[in-house]
């Protein structure tokens, strides 16, 4: 059972002015995950080349298409690239999960390379799925010309855009694992990461960095403080590792500790063949996030069978209840029955109506 038991004033709004904090970057954004709000920004809609960062698409698309156990034979045209390798040999057998550390870690293009020539032997093919990706995700200012990030054609995004792909690329646990690794082995090499964040920032898990003469320093990255995890992205920006750390600093700093489910009575269901014909429910505590701005409006929505049978126990579970907006589930807590609720002597109970609705006439 899905029921609606309120509606609940709980957190800010969906989006936040933008402030007075100076940053180096050309464009930058603050997002929020969660609830899909850019927290804060400068120029976020403006297109501009991203480098490497690229390389977070080519990694989201590879995690939903191969399995990252499957092995692949290295082939010499995907070890002809310019810029930054994990120098792959021609003949070398690796695995998904290996090129995808080196593509994360070492922003190895010749990873980007193989890992797009592995879907039909077209590297072009992989780029199309990548363009109906971002399509999927709303990134309405970016195209993809090629899966590396190199300066070509009309390759470019926008700071919002890679908040968006990066939220859900951090969804997937094998993206979460290597971006927020200092170092790993993989295909017989140590990689490190290059993101400094991790070491520099409070609560730093990744994600990518990346530079070309025409796109500058650009850097997208996630933090988690108390809970929350922040998206912040920056294109063309000298000092990056200084902006990242001032906007977390900033926006964490005026996000405020709301409640989202109370703990307490949340309700009630009616109990059947029982000496009461009700039974409270209850969490066990009330849970709380961060978040911005004025109160909005958040639904609480109760899961759970529409009525119970005696006999009913004190402390059993009995569903859910989960906090949303806009249709979005933020938070989510086990629910519980107060009180024993023994059956009923003069009332037939469960098995016994069963039994006279199946073989009694």
């Amino acid at each position: 059972m899905r029921k609606l038991i309120s509606v609940l004033l709980l957190f800010g709004c969906l989006s936040a002015p933008v402030r007075a904090l100076e940053v180096s970057a050309l464009s930058a954004v603050v997002f929020d995950p969660l609830t899909g709000a850019v927290l804060w920004s400068k120029d976020p809609r403006r297109p501009m080349p991203m480098a490497s960062t690229t390389k977070i698409m080519t990694a989201l698309v590879s995690l939903e298409r191969y399995e990252p156990d499957r092995t692949v034979t290295v082939e010499k045209r995907w070890t002809d690239v310019e810029g930054s390798s994990m120098y792959l040999r021609e003949g070398e057998t690796v695995t998904v999960r290996d090129l995808l550390c080196g593509l994360l870690l070492m922003s190895g293009n010749d990873a980007s390379e193989t890992l797009a020539g592995l879907w039909t032997g077209d590297r072009d093919d992989f780029i199309a799925l990548m363009n109906r990706r971002a399509a999927e995700l709303g990134m309405t200012d970016t195209v993809f010309e090629n899966p590396s990030g190199l300066d070509e054609g009309d390759h470019h995004s926008t700071a919002e855009d890679m908040a968006r792909l990066t939220a859900s690329a951090m969804a997937e646990p094998l993206f979460r694992e290597i971006v927020s690794s200092a170092a790993v082995t993989a295909a017989g090499r140590s990689m490190r990461n290059h993101n400094r964040l991790l070491t520099l920032c409070e609560g730093a898990s990744g994600v990518k960095t990346g530079y070309t003469k025409k796109a500058g320093r650009c850097l997208v990255s996630a933090a988690e403080r108390q809970g929350r995890q922040l998206i912040a992205v920056t294109l063309n920006a000298p000092d990056d590792w200084n902006d990242h750390i001032a906007l977390y600093d900033e926006v964490f700093g005026e996000l405020t500790d709301r409640q989202t489910i109370p703990g307490g009575i949340v309700g009630e269901v009616p109990v059947a063949s029982g000496t009461s014909r009700v039974c409270r429910l209850y969490t066990e505590g009330a849970s709380s996030l961060l978040f911005p701005g004025d109160p909005v409006h958040a639904e609480l929505t109760l899961r759970g069978p529409r009525m119970a049978y005696a006999p009913v126990r004190a402390g059993a579970q009995y569903g859910t209840i989960t906090a949303s907006l806009g249709g979005k589930v933020l938070c989510e807590a086990d629910v519980f029955y107060q009180t024993d609720i023994p059956e009923h002597p003069e009332r037939p109970g469960l098995l016994a109506r069963l039994y006279d609705t199946l073989f009694r006439k």
